[in-house]
């Protein structure tokens, strides 16, 4: 792993230098005038910054930050005393591979360092496919201009598309955890297909538990044109219906058997099943009868807690059809019907 550190006093970091030496890591230090240039140059796994140039008491760490943020998002661990003088906003960078420490104790430094060490060739991987992703998603440009195509709108769809495809990824030998199909913080603005939403009220007068909750039917694309004056939801209900739902078994291991059965089905009748996810979201069951319709400009009212991504949005979808779609007839004698097909063969009848 390679560590970069910004700062003008290495008497403030030496603890963190020997360290880092400790664990093997390699490791340089630049001043703020040569630090900015040198992470393109050096490419850095993680960078410890300061914010605060003691010689002009300045803070050029403050613009380094933003530069890493918006050209070149790497883990940086701020480490300064002047967070607040520097009049550092934390809110704008959402993220948990940046983290903000008070300078003196160098514990919670060493922490961090180690915490994110076993992931930094993860996200190198991933810097690298994204921007092989980004080169490639130009491809499509040859048959936009054999087309003389000019609207930006379409152009920047079809490079979108292929930034996305780009992104497919098969798990092998692994089992992704049930809270792996959901996105979260959701990427879009909108509401969309398979968002999970409580009222704005619920979201913020009650624990995650008590709230109520709903899953986002109908299409996409219907909601963002505003082609629709009603949104499509189905409520979800407390998992503590599943046993008398499902009519599972008395016994815990067979019981735990059905309804794995169910849960890798991911429905089972009309209950669409919802895992909970950290303190965000309790477990859930979606009852695909229980629906209700939105009006669309009382969306203002809903907050949206977490989004199912793909494919897990289809099959929610999908189990909702199952329901909604099936065409209700009339009772046969399937009973007889089955006999003729399979006409006796002698056995002893039960």
């Amino acid at each position: 792993m390679k560590v970069l550190m910004i700062e003008d006093n290495t008497d403030d970091i030496a603890g963190i230098i020997d360290y880092c030496a400790e664990q093997g890591w390699e490791q340089e230090n630049k001043p703020f005038e040569k630090g900015l240039a040198y992470i393109e140059e050096y490419n850095p796994d993680i960078i410890v910054l300061d914010l605060q140039d003691e010689a002009d008491d300045c803070f050029p760490g403050s613009s380094i930050l933003d530069k890493i943020w918006n050209k070149s998002f790497r883990p940086v661990c701020v480490f300064s005393g002047q967070i607040v003088n520097a009049s550092v906003d934390i809110e704008k960078y959402p993220s948990p591979l940046i983290r903000f420490i008070s300078k003196g104790d160098e514990g919670p430094v060493k922490e961090y360092l180690s915490q994110i060490a076993p992931y930094t060739q993860i996200i190198k991987e991933m810097q690298e496919k994204m921007h092989e992703a980004f080169r490639r998603s130009f491809d499509v440009l040859k048959y936009v201009f054999q087309d003389g195509i000019r609207d930006k709108n379409i152009i920047a769809y079809l490079c979108n598309c292929r930034m996305k495809d780009s992104f497919s990824y098969e798990l092998q030998d692994s089992t992704l955890p049930a809270w792996g199909q959901y996105i979260y913080p959701s990427l879009s603005k909108h509401m969309l297909t398979g968002d999970v939403v409580c009222l704005d009220d619920d979201f913020n007068n009650k624990a995650p538990q008590d709230r109520t909750y709903y899953v986002i039917i109908s299409q996409s694309c219907d909601i963002i044109t505003k082609r629709i004056s009603r949104i499509l939801a189905v409520k979800c209900k407390d998992n503590q219906i599943l046993n008398s739902a499902l009519q599972l078994p008395s016994k815990t291991k067979d019981a735990r058997e059905r309804l794995s059965k169910y849960l890798n089905a991911g429905y089972e009748k009309n209950l669409f099943f919802l895992p909970s996810f950290g303190e965000i979201l309790p477990d859930l069951v979606v009852d695909m009868k229980d629906i209700i319709t939105i009006e669309f400009d009382d969306l203002v009212k809903y907050k949206k807690i977490i989004s199912l991504s793909s494919p897990y949005c289809e099959r929610l979808v999908w189990a909702y059809m199952q329901n909604a779609c099936r065409p209700g007839v009339p009772s046969l004698d399937v009973q007889r019907w089955a006999e003729k097909l399979i006409p006796n063969k002698g056995d002893k009848q039960e």
